[in-house]
């Protein structure tokens, strides 16, 4: 699997990743639209668009998502964050001003694990930053979304977000392979060693 970061210079500063088996590719988090990501990565155009991923349905995770289906991709979010995806009061979209709302669309609703070309991720519910915030784990890596950082964790703040259930999702992240690199929802990628460590001090 081969995957490419990409981050747009805006408000959110949030973290999209394309990524690649086969000759299939999906996006996680899709905060860059695919014409940018096109514009960073041309052998998208020869590969077939297959998935939407999402961590969690905060507004700055979503904001290019019809980008995506528009191409023919399915959106794929938790149960519990699915009614977040159209409600500009459950998204925060409110912080940021009367011109961003959510996404109207299809989607389906993850289970255990997903496709991604010939390969298989597995889905981890991570509740705290939002009730249904997930993290995707594959061979070695982690999209942890919002709920962990390089040196910090997410926000719990906002609608639906819960301090206890954040720690007790850190936790349990905690217990994965020190080794795993950690693809976050913002800033920059780390690995589960790096982060304890800083968590440490």
């Amino acid at each position: 699997m081969e995957v490419i970061p990409l981050r747009k210079r805006n408000v959110f500063a949030s973290n999209c990743y394309i990524i690649i088996s086969e000759k299939e590719f999906s996006v996680i988090d899709p905060s860059v639209s695919y014409g940018d990501a096109l514009m960073q990565i041309p052998k998208l155009k020869d590969l077939k668009p297959i998935a939407v991923l999402l961590t969690h349905a905060h507004i700055d995770h979503i904001f290019e998502i019809d980008s995506y289906v528009n191409i023919g991709m399915q959106v794929f979010v938790s149960l519990e964050d699915a009614d977040k995806l159209s409600d500009r009061m459950k998204n925060a979209a409110y912080l940021f001003g009367e011109n961003l709302s959510g996404y109207f669309g299809k989607y389906n609703i993850l289970g255990d694990d997903i496709a991604v070309g010939n390969e298989t991720l597995s889905v981890i519910k991570t509740p705290g930053h939002t009730s249904g915030s997930v993290c995707f784990l594959g061979d070695g890596i982690l999209f942890s979304g919002d709920t962990l950082f390089e040196n910090t964790y997410g926000r719990y703040d906002l609608y639906s977000g819960s301090r206890e259930e954040i720690f007790a999702s850190l936790r349990m992240v905690f217990k994965l392979s020190d080794d795993i690199t950690v693809y976050p929802g913002h800033a920059g990628v780390s690995t589960i060693r790096k982060i304890k460590h800083n968590f440490d001090n």
